[in-house]
């Protein structure tokens, strides 16, 4: 799949688009790009420029759509950026995966670990922590480290953790006397950390449900629990003191990678949406200036979309468009028209492949048909071989086809494309299937378990001695 992306340097607009990012002509205009072209072109600046590439999109749905075709081409995995909800009532309670989703991606972004970034609009507009503040909350614990916990449960508190008697979820910690337990946004699991005085004794992963080590760890980050972080004589807060507590105007736009490409995937669009996403904001804040909730002084909860671009300008930015617009977010200093046609996924029917496969070879056209698994790949082979069409089966595809030839391999994409002026198409089935999880061998029933901590253990536990017994 990967190389996919070396067929986009025999288009010519291409290679333009790479000359005017190297050369500062950018913002760079291309029309004639479908989603599936534009996640093509996305991989392949991802390749070619060796720089990181953000692409923002008009939703979410879009970004998960565009990040897996990307992700496809490339192998890349795709970091995803979306906006959170914002809570003005005290008391609202709302779902704050996507806010602690936000904050590990800010924090992979400020450690150089984002090459490939998906973002909707509105995850750049709105308003956040500005990037010094949240370093500030950050902290990594190394397994040979020494700290102070009173020093640090204070930290926690600061970076918005809440304390509890047992961890169960994302911004909770724990301490019972040398025991630290941490539930951080960059971690899939809470961490324990074991103390003897100052010194770290142990340090891992465990699981909520068993309480139980499930995975060592050399280090442990730290977070901010929130967007939101009170200061020391702050009590209960909501995003009404958004404003006050962040100071300097922020939002995830200050985070990308300052070397990054910028793809607009269909500007007019994210252009609206952007727009109205910011209406709705400014009618819902308008409300809140009404209840006296929002002292209307500073009541700024997002960029404007004007601001948001200039923001962006200080990036090579691509607008990646079906069709030439006048609507340009930016004024192109480079404008490009693609020729290029995205195909329907054959689904199901071998009989439909083997018709537009004998089509491109009539054309002179070298195909790429991609199949879900490599049995799909030889059904379809002998399928050909009865219409009398040749192919080569190439799992990895190791080459590209050349005039005429035609080539099956694994992968899948959520359309196919074709380029006339490369004389090459490429066909798929849909997605690809997941691989197949290896059985792993039973093993024996058992009532006996390994101890992994100390602070497994309750009063009242039996536990078994390997020499002494109960």
């Amino acid at each position: 799949m990967k190389l996919l992306t070396s067929a986009l340097k025999q288009l010519p607009e291409y290679r333009a688009l790479l000359a005017a990012i190297d050369a500062g002509r950018c913002p760079a205009a291309v029309s004639g790009l479908s989603p599936i072209h534009r996640a093509h072109f996305a991989a392949g600046l991802l390749a070619d420029t060796g720089r990181p590439v953000v692409v923002v999109c008009a939703g979410d749905s879009e970004a998960r759509r565009l990040g897996e075709d990307i992700a496809a081409f490339s192998g890349a995995e795709p970091l995803y950026l979306s906006a959170r909800e914002f809570l003005f009532h005290p008391g609202a309670v709302a779902s704050r995966q996507w806010e602690h989703r936000r904050l590990s991606a800010f924090y992979q972004m400020e450690e150089g670990n984002a090459p490939l970034v998906i973002a909707t609009v509105e995850a750049l507009l709105q308003r956040t922590l500005p990037p010094a503040r949240f370093k500030g909350a950050c902290r990594v614990l190394k397994s040979d480290g020494q700290y102070d916990l009173t020093e640090l449960a204070e930290f926690l508190a600061l970076a918005g953790y809440t304390r509890c008697e047992q961890v169960e979820g994302v911004g909770q910690f724990a301490l019972r006397g040398g025991i630290l337990d941490v539930f951080s946004p960059a971690h899939p699991a809470p961490f324990r950390v074991e103390f003897w005085d100052r010194d770290v004794d142990s340090m891992g992963l465990f699981d909520v449900g068993t309480q139980r080590r499930t995975a060592q760890l050399s280090q442990a980050v730290i977070l901010p629990a929130s967007e939101l972080l009170p200061g020391p004589a702050d009590g209960p807060v909501t995003d009404c003191d958004l404003p006050r507590l962040c100071g300097k105007m922020a939002t995830a736009a200050d985070y990308l990678p300052p070397d990054a490409v910028v793809c607009i995937s269909e500007s007019p669009r994210v252009a609206e949406r952007g727009e109205n996403w910011n209406w709705q904001l400014t009618e819902d804040v308008k409300t809140l200036m009404e209840n006296g909730l929002v002292d209307g002084k500073g009541a700024v909860y997002s960029r404007s979309m004007d601001e948001l671009m200039g923001a962006l300008s200080d990036f090579p930015v691509c607008f990646l468009d079906s069709f030439t617009s006048s609507r340009c977010p930016l004024p192109p200093r480079t404008s490009l028209s693609v020729m290029a046609k995205q195909l329907p996924s054959w689904g199901a029917s071998l009989e439909t492949a083997a018709g537009d496969l004998a089509h491109y070879r009539s054309g002179a056209f070298g195909a790429v048909v991609l199949t879900p698994g490599e049995r799909r790949a030889l059904d379809l082979q002998a399928l050909l071989r009865e219409n009398k069409v040749r192919s080569a089966v190439d799992f990895t595809l190791h080459a590209l086809p050349g005039p005429g030839e035609i080539v099956l391999t694994v992968g899948g994409l959520s359309a196919g494309f074709e380029y006339p002026a490369a004389h090459l198409a490429v066909l798929t089935e849909g997605r690809a299937a997941p691989p197949e999880k290896k059985r792993r061998p039973k093993k024996e029933t058992s009532n006996r378990q390994k101890l992994a901590s100390y602070a497994d253990l309750s009063p009242g536990d039996l536990v078994v001695h390997e020499h002494h017994g109960i």
